[in-house]
């Protein structure tokens, strides 16, 4: 099982605290980070087995990566259940960007039932 931990520095880096679990029980993968005024988001992608799923997870800290609230979960790609994991839609993290209103901008391939090519989707996550 693979985890997303995340450390806080108080002192621009010299030390850290105690790394916090932030991710679920479910496999966790391709972790990313963005801090912007105010907030430290961490996302990742997470397979749900049981709904064929891969998505995309989001947590914010409003404290500088001290603690961090509630998952935001976004559906990013659906997969046939009990296939191969190379199979299992893209295996590419949702490009994540933070708008002017604080708000989070997620975009991501989503293979198109079928043929080879992707059809990019894309969604506005509220962090406020």
């Amino acid at each position: 099982m693979h985890r997303i931990y995340v450390s806080h520095s108080g002192d621009g880096g010299i030390t850290f605290g105690e790394p916090q679990w932030v991710s679920s029980d479910r496999q966790a993968f391709l972790p990313d980070i963005l801090a912007v005024p105010g907030k430290v988001i961490v996302t990742w992608m997470e397979l749900d087995d049981s709904q064929g799923v891969e998505e995309t997870v989001v947590r914010v800290s409003s404290n500088q990566g001290e603690s961090f609230g509630e998952p935001i979960t976004v559906p990013t790609n659906t997969y046939s259940k009990g296939g191969l994991l190379p199979n299992k839609g893209t295996w590419l993290p949702a490009q994540v960007v933070s708008g002017s209103t604080g708000d989070l901008y997620l975009a991501w391939p989503q293979p198109i039932p079928g043929q080879t090519m992707h059809q990019v989707q894309f969604q506005r996550v509220s962090i406020n």
